[in-house]
């Protein structure tokens, strides 16, 4: 661990970059300390409750007005461990993100992760969003917060042709 970490520092150093590590243990932490780098604290993310959420009052109409026209299209939502989805599923929600990027690379989002599906992180969840025919036309993709009973959105797509408030749905 030790030389390892020097070594990281100094490639990284010797071609002007910086390094960092996000949600580091305490013990790498003070490895970290130890070879010369600093701890930066940046923050928690947002915490939202889960369960029934109002809709009602002036306040949440547009959000209100967007799940009714999401709902009366027939769309239903389900959730999923990702490791326990087949490989035509898997398919449908990788076109949908191909087609979400636009030829753009996969960046993640808020814990950076950038694949659907790897060997790594079989805990993953997503949310698929299905119209009225029963295809896969958006969904969210959470990673587990280890240690914790929390997840973290590592991205959301949608169909562009999907109706508005399909990611809020």
């Amino acid at each position: 661990g030790r030389l390892r970490v020097r070594q990281v520092r100094d490639l990284a150093r010797a071609h002007g970059l910086a390094i960092g590590a996000v949600g580091a243990s305490d013990t790498f932490t003070v490895l970290a300390a130890s070879r010369g780098l600093r701890h930066l604290y940046v923050g928690d993310e947002a915490l939202i409750p889960t369960g029934p959420v109002d809709l009602s009052g002036r306040a949440r109409k547009g959000l209100r007005t967007s799940m009714n026209r999401v709902l009366k299209s027939g769309y239903t939502a389900s959730l999923h461990q990702v490791s326990e989805l087949d490989a035509p599923a898997l398919t449908e929600l990788e076109l949908i993100s191909a087609l979400w990027r636009d030829g753009h690379e996969e960046r993640g989002f808020s814990m950076g992760y950038d694949r659907l599906s790897d060997d790594l992180l079989p805990d993953a969840l997503v949310v698929v969003a299905r119209d009225a025919e029963g295809v896969a036309r958006g969904f969210l993709h959470f990673m587990p917060v280890f240690g914790s009973p929390q997840v973290s959105l590592a991205f959301m797509r949608r169909d562009r042709e999907a109706p508005n408030g399909l990611s809020e749905f």
